[in-house]
């Protein structure tokens, strides 16, 4: 599983956000976690995603297919239920 979050410069959400990430890549070592800067973003993932606002969260299975999205800041607990449905 693969988990992308994409974020932008100033967002407040976002930034509350990420350190939740970096416990989750502690809690959950076969998750590949990714964040993407929307503001920076070449590669086009945003776009691929049809991602409009951040913070946005993509769950992403072992063969590539989306298992969820979902947009807006979440608590640690709310964040890690979300992550946890999809495990």
């Amino acid at each position: 599983m693969k988990v992308i979050m994409f974020k932008a410069p100033g967002c407040g959400p976002c930034k509350m956000m990420a350190p939740y990430l970096e416990r989750a890549k502690e809690l959950y070592p076969n998750v590949a976690f990714e964040t993407v800067d929307m503001s920076t973003d070449t590669t086009g993932i945003a776009a691929k995603y049809r991602i409009r606002s951040a913070p946005s969260l993509v769950a992403l299975g072992d063969d590539g297919w989306v298992l969820n999205m979902t947009v807006g800041g979440r608590t640690e607990k709310q964040f890690q239920e979300w992550l946890e449905a999809y495990l």
